[in-house]
């Protein structure tokens, strides 16, 4: 059996209570789209697959209005 924190791209491998961010915004956020990668590589998906639907921080921002 898979626990939640095993799996690739889950929020406690990137978010942690030991460190507290400046920006709690902003580092969820980046953490959303760190593990959105991590999880598309996980199927097997080439980088510039990923990087082409996520390419870049200030692109998702922009899309997202």
């Amino acid at each position: 059996m898979v626990h939640p924190v095993d799996i690739d791209g889950a929020a406690p491998l990137v978010l942690t209570d030991v460190v507290v961010p400046l920006h709690p915004e902003d580092a969820v956020f980046d953490a959303m789209l760190l593990g959105w990668r991590r999880q598309q590589r996980s199927r097997l998906l080439s980088p510039a697959t990923v990087m082409r639907f996520c390419p870049h921080r200030a692109t998702a921002i922009a899309q997202a209005g």
